[in-house]
């Protein structure tokens, strides 16, 4: 399968955002991923939302407990 591993990093940061707090809603999770990744919320065709930031959505899911 093509670009597997990618797919894996992001299952795993979207389980680190959920441990650091089970009460957010798959949306959240999404949105904390989208809005720490190094294009800061914005998409585009070729990078996407860009490099995820793990340490920075788990604060995030921290802060708002």
């Amino acid at each position: 399968m093509p670009r597997c591993s990618s797919l894996f990093a992001h299952v795993d940061a979207a389980a680190l955002v959920w441990a650091a707090n089970p009460l957010l809603s798959a949306s959240d999770v999404a949105d904390y991923l989208e809005g720490t990744a190094s294009g800061q919320g914005r998409w585009n065709a070729r990078i996407g939302y860009g490099m995820l930031d793990m340490g920075a959505a788990v604060a995030l899911a921290l802060a708002s407990r």
